[in-house]
């Protein structure tokens, strides 16, 4: 009987250390990566470039596909290379990107390089 609850146990911390270490999804990379392009300080021409076109949202993503991730070796994260779709005011734009995704408090960051 203790045997097994030491398994249950064992396998839950598995399971939870695992989820962990999983790679971010493709939901996942589409919101940190909206975040990081609508982000203030990752463009200090975003809010004023707003308020000049009138425009709730300046930089929206259409179509965000996640190609793959690999984890980093010389920083936390993973690498994920992307193709993505965004509009800027409106004018569609296609690209293939790649973008560091690394675990925060509050979920996954896509950060710049």
């Amino acid at each position: 009987m203790r045997d097994s609850h030491r398994q249950c146990l064992a396998l839950t911390a598995c399971a939870l250390l695992s989820a962990c270490a999983r790679e971010p999804s493709e939901a996942e990379i589409r919101q940190a990566t909206q975040t990081m392009l609508t982000s203030r300080y990752a463009n200090p021409f975003t809010q004023p470039a707003t308020e000049f076109a009138g425009s709730a949202r300046a930089i929206e993503i259409r179509r965000l596909h996640k190609l793959g991730c690999r984890k980093s070796v010389a920083m936390d994260g993973y690498r994920c290379d992307i193709e993505l779709e965004v509009s800027t005011f409106g004018m569609p734009q296609q690209d293939r990107s790649s973008v560091r995704m690394v675990r925060g408090k509050d979920g996954w960051v896509a950060l710049r390089r």
